[in-house]
């Protein structure tokens, strides 16, 4: 059995994204699928800040 985590990251402000030879983007929502959630938690952990309440 497999199973894969989808998820969605809400950006406030917008973040601009380079998508390669489809150009820049301005994104607000960047959809993952992800095999290894423990995978996923640490690579968010090395690019976001840290949450403020």
């Amino acid at each position: 059995m497999e199973s894969a985590l989808n998820v969605a990251v809400h950006l406030d402000p917008p973040v601009r994204l380079d998508l390669g030879p489809a150009g820049p983007v301005e994104a607000a929502t960047v959809y993952i699928c992800a095999d290894s959630p423990p995978d996923l938690a640490e690579a968010l952990r090395r690019v976001l800040p840290p949450h403020r309440s």
